[in-house]
């Protein structure tokens, strides 16, 4: 990705400039080059996200878009929740291991550790 990207700034909107042939090449990886001293610049494609900064308690964050959600993810919602739960399991039980943890809780050990990191 950081060889498509040219460029981002951010200010009242978020722009980012990426360079089309590294996106050709990397889509068409076995495309027959272009010999380079005949064909003119490529223009490079720009994006435009609106985008503004908003005071959150003593902070700053980037509010891309309007900042209205338009419909709740319940699914991320319940993650959240169970990541949350899951937390606190580890300190208030008597599982000798991680192992006998996640098998305490019925889910493998990775997604136990996603849903620690997650929380």
């Amino acid at each position: 990705m950081r060889s498509l990207v040219q460029q981002i700034r951010i200010d009242a909107q978020i722009v980012i400039w990426l360079d089309r042939t590294a996106i050709e090449s990397s889509v068409m990886p076995d495309a027959v080059p272009k010999p380079t001293d005949c064909v003119p610049a490529v223009e490079p494609l720009v994006l435009l996200i609106a985008a503004s900064l908003r005071r959150a308690g003593k902070g700053v964050r980037l509010v891309i878009g309007n900042g209205a959600a338009k419909a709740i993810d319940h699914g991320l919602a319940a993650l959240i929740a169970r990541a949350i739960a899951t937390r606190t399991t580890p300190l208030v039980g008597h599982d000798d291991s991680i192992d006998a943890l996640a098998a305490r809780l019925s889910v493998r050990r990775d997604y136990l550790a996603v849903l620690v990191r997650l929380s």
